[in-house]
């Protein structure tokens, strides 16, 4: 991340980012691109935690075993918004986000799970499903 050579009091001193501050150099955007671009697994595995959080989902893993779970299944640079990128995926879904109970995913492939869309009748059908129908899902791509 670039700086500006002249910074402004109350701005933020990223280069091309005027969002107001108070009492730090960075605004928090630029504050969290920074730490993205720093150290990108403590970073996914923060949000993964924070998200966690947020739906009250149990979360057991330390940021020692995301670093090597992420280096044994090549998770950090290949995650992303679009369909072909990679997402972490609970095998069961009742037990939470431990080591052993966590896989990498393809995001379309995980969104398969849960609807279906007929291109025939334009319709979109929604369903939860089971842990074994799950497994009966990913077998079949």
């Amino acid at each position: 991340m670039e700086l500006r050579k002249n910074i402004k009091p109350g701005i933020c001193a990223a280069k091309y980012c005027n969002h107001k501050v108070n009492g730090t150099r960075l605004c928090s955007t630029c504050r969290s691109k920074k730490c993205r671009e720093n150290d990108p697994v403590k970073y996914a595995f923060t949000a993964l935690k924070n998200n966690a959080k947020r739906r009250n989902i149990l979360f057991t893993i330390t940021l020692e075993q995301f670093r090597e779970w992420c280096s044994k299944v090549i998770y950090i640079g290949h995650a992303g918004r679009a369909s072909e990128s990679y997402t972490i995926d609970r095998r069961h879904n009742d037990i939470g986000y431990h080591i052993d109970n966590i896989k990498v995913m393809k995001k379309g492939d995980n969104v398969k799970k849960y609807f279906y869309y007929d291109y025939r009748t334009k319709l979109t059908a929604y369903s939860t499903i089971q842990p074994e129908q799950a497994q009966q899902v990913e077998n079949y791509f």
